[in-house]
């Protein structure tokens, strides 16, 4: 990933607890994830800078309506 000259590489996990469909095309997607992971960039893909994503895993364009943090555990 590069913005500006600088790179920057941030490795995490992503983890699906539940998927919940709300109609056709909306889904509310439940997951934990480990510091450092960008939740809107691991959804998009952020314009192929962020890689794997759930948009490049499904093949297909995705974009958040909302994100709530639930939960900060420290």
């Amino acid at each position: 990933m590069e913005r500006g000259g600088v790179e920057r590489v941030y490795k995490g996990d992503l983890k699906i607890e539940a998927i919940h469909r709300i109609s056709e095309k909306t889904f509310e997607i439940i997951a934990s994830t480990s510091s450092k992971i960008y939740i809107e960039e691991a959804i998009t893909g952020d314009e192929g800078r962020t890689s794997p994503s759930l948009s490049s895993i499904l093949s297909t364009d995705l974009k958040p309506l909302e994100i709530d943090v639930i939960r900060i555990e420290l």
